[in-house]
């Protein structure tokens, strides 16, 4: 139809484009609607659902760590004898376990705790029998491989400390000491000094028995 007033075909024009606008509101009403509603459906379905296998991490075995063997043999350095000390004197006791102690020797020993291991006959048979059974699963570390490397062993020397502790009574002593030592290299090599002082409790169950060791408790 081509007729009619300007005014009435601006007013045609103006209904026309109206109805056009009310219709694209009501589409993307639909759209944005449908949307919303998928999103919570979504929601609400993953928040009820269950994981599927394939979504559920991986179940890995971790094998227990390996206890690192004990060293083969013993140093090739002197070391003190147990017969050779005065066992009824707690000072060359503490001194003796304690030389042991801390010889150590990379040609022999595997990790420090062998030197532990050597100086049990100076221990009660409590003390020696936690030395036996902890087990060393962790490798030794980096000083430990560089001392390997250079073939290293250990000569500590030792120093009594001067100061006050408990009197000695028939079944119970203290000893303090100072403990140097520095891991030389059969290749010359030397390393760097190490010193601790190491607290030694010792007992024995009457006066006629050897002293040994019952604690050892070391500061760096």
């Amino acid at each position: 139809m081509s007729g009619g007033s300007p005014q009435m075909r601006a007013q045609g024009l103006r209904g026309a484009v109206g109805l056009l606008v009310f219709l694209a509101l009501l589409v993307g009403a639909a759209l944005f609607g449908g949307c919303a509603l998928i999103g919570k459906q979504n929601r609400a379905s993953d928040a009820g659902a269950s994981p599927s296998a394939s979504t559920l991490p991986p179940i890995v075995s971790v094998p227990p760590a390996q206890p690192i063997p004990r060293g083969p043999g013993t140093p090739t350095q002197p070391l003190p004898s147990l017969d050779a000390q005065a066992s009824a004197d707690a000072t060359a006791v503490s001194q003796a376990a304690l030389t042991v102690l801390f010889s150590y020797d990379t040609m022999t020993d595997t990790t420090g705790q062998d030197a532990a291991i050597r100086a049990q006959q100076w221990m009660t048979d409590k003390y020696a029998a936690t030395q036996r059974e902890h087990i060393v699963v962790a490798p030794p570390g980096a000083d430990w491989t560089l001392w390997t490397g250079h073939k290293a062993y250990t000569k500590p020397t030792m120093t009594q400390s001067n100061e006050a502790a408990p009197p000695d009574s028939d079944v119970l002593a203290y000893r303090q000491w100072t403990v140097r030592y520095t891991p030389t290299g059969r290749d010359n090599w030397k390393g760097t000094e190490s010193l601790v002082v190491v607290f030694v409790t010792l007992t024995r169950a009457t006066p006629a028995e050897p002293w040994r060791i019952a604690d050892l408790g070391v500061r760096a």
